[in-house]
């Protein structure tokens, strides 16, 4: 597998517990990382040690969405390329209902 090293933003245990399954389902040398909160993964981007090679970020997260998250991570030096996969777990009727 190309990526080895993956971060997963998540706020939701259960979807990040079924990452986890599904990634030892694919390989089991994959090293992860997982936050439940923007600011605590933005913490550990700034001061990286070794940065992810792909990045899985909830849409709906709390205080900052996918989309701010995102802009603030393309300023962050060394990470400006780095591939990040958006998803949602609500469905658009959700989204539009709460807009």
């Amino acid at each position: 597998m190309k990526y080895r090293d993956i971060l997963l933003v998540d706020v939701d245990d259960e979807d990040a517990e079924l990452f986890v399954i599904a990634l030892h389902a694919i390989d089991v040398k994959i090293q992860y990382s997982i936050r439940s909160n923007v600011f605590d993964a933005l913490k550990m981007l700034q001061a990286p040690k070794k940065t992810p090679d792909i990045i899985f970020l909830d849409y709906h997260m709390p205080y900052l969405d996918g989309s701010e998250f995102l802009k603030l991570l393309r300023k962050m030096e060394g990470l400006e390329k780095t591939p990040v996969v958006l998803y949602s777990g609500h469905s658009g009727g959700v989204i539009r209902d709460a807009a």
